[in-house]
């Protein structure tokens, strides 16, 4: 397994040299509404479109090991290629300072490479966030969980609520 996390690290590393030119949304979306205001930023948010990870660099997610075949170090130094790779295109995850393990980590980084998407924004920065705010399914685990330490989150409704059906609004 050593080998095949070197090679693929390297490609990683590859891809990340050349990053992804976002399109001119304004030149796309011409008659956008928000171009009559001075707004250009406005046409992005509304007219990019959600790219896959596997679309947009190339590799599918098969590509990357199930997490039980990878020791602590393997998944670590695959997961800074991963979020390099990411920081280049003005991706960034939103991680807790303090993780249980790379592990995890490098379970949540493939399972949104297999599921996600992200949207390319000009001088802009993607946000990935791993949270549901649902203190029982945080990815990270109660004891490494940030959201449940946040102001809002510590309310009565908050604290009851369950991740059961996603489709179900809370209200």
């Amino acid at each position: 397994m050593e080998q095949y996390t070197i090679q693929l690290i390297e490609d990683l590393e590859k891809i990340a040299q050349k990053p992804l030119e976002c399109p001119d949304y304004t030149l796309l979306f011409p008659d956008h509404p928000a171009l009559k205001h001075g707004l250009d930023y406005i046409v992005a948010w509304e007219c990019a479109p959600d790219i896959s990870f596997q679309n947009g660099f190339g590799i599918i997610h098969e590509a990357f090991p199930p997490v039980e075949q990878l020791t602590e170090v393997q998944a670590q130094r695959i997961n800074q290629a991963i979020l390099k790779l990411w920081e280049v295109n003005n991706l960034f995850a939103k991680l807790p300072e303090k993780l249980p393990s790379q592990l995890i980590l490098y379970r949540e980084l493939r399972n949104m490479w297999q599921k996600g998407t992200f949207r390319l924004l000009p001088d802009g920065n993607t946000e990935i966030d791993f949270c549901h705010y649902v203190e029982g399914s945080c990815p990270w685990g109660i004891d490494f969980c940030t959201c449940k330490d946040e102001d809002w989150y510590n309310e009565e409704d908050d604290m009851n609520m369950e991740d059961n059906d996603p489709s179900t609004l809370p209200f």
